[in-house]
């Protein structure tokens, strides 16, 4: 009896154990047919291919042209919506005021950020360089200071951030977080693209 039931567990652990064999070489495909897809330039799963990317639909967007908006378009911070106005700003800083209609025709990144935030201090270089690269090519970035915490509504500590990280575009001091409701936005960093004719890309 004993020698039958060790005879039934190996060949039953032999099955197992191909069948675990089987599993795990399938997953291998899986995963590597799951790699480096188009979702990682749209997602970003890497530094460089949030860099890439960026650069590549800013490009696009700079060179192609205009054509009329579409009046039956939402208005929002979804994709493929007409971009919302902003609106209740508090106080501008390098530049401004701006609307949305004086931007038509020219690529908006709308950069909602506050200065105490480290993963926006970390987007600073990106940024900087996307300005650098493209502001006479017809990108315009806005930073949309919107705070979290009381000490950031003041003007002073949002100016001084402004100047010690040397950042060059306008930013809209959003203290009621009226732009910030608009776009249906949720956290700190988020950027919002927005085409020649004012669709959220």
């Amino acid at each position: 009896m004993l020698e039958a039931a060790t005879k039934v567990w190996r060949i039953d652990h032999g099955l197992r154990f191909s069948f675990l064999a089987v599993l795990a070489l399938g997953l291998v495909f899986v995963v590597a047919a799951c790699g480096n897809s188009a979702s990682d330039e749209i997602t970003g799963a890497t530094d460089l291919g949030v860099e890439a990317s960026t650069q590549s639909v800013i490009a696009a967007e700079i060179t192609t042209k205009s054509s009329v908006p579409n009046p039956s378009r939402k208005i929002g911070g979804d994709v493929g919506n007409l971009a919302p106005e902003l609106g209740g700003i508090n106080a501008w800083i390098n530049g401004g005021p701006y609307t949305m209609d004086q931007l038509r025709g020219q690529v908006v990144l709308i950069d909602f950020w506050t200065y105490t935030c480290i993963n926006c201090i970390r987007t600073y270089p990106f940024l900087k360089q996307w300005h650098s690269r493209y502001a006479d090519d017809g990108l315009v970035i806005v930073g949309v200071h919107t705070p979290e915490f009381e000490f950031e509504k003041d003007y002073d500590n949002v100016l001084e951030a402004t100047q010690l990280n040397a950042l060059k575009w306008v930013v809209a001091q959003d203290n009621d977080s009226i732009t910030w409701r608009r776009y249906n936005n949720r956290f700190w960093p988020a950027k919002y693209l927005i085409d020649k004719d004012g669709v959220v890309r």
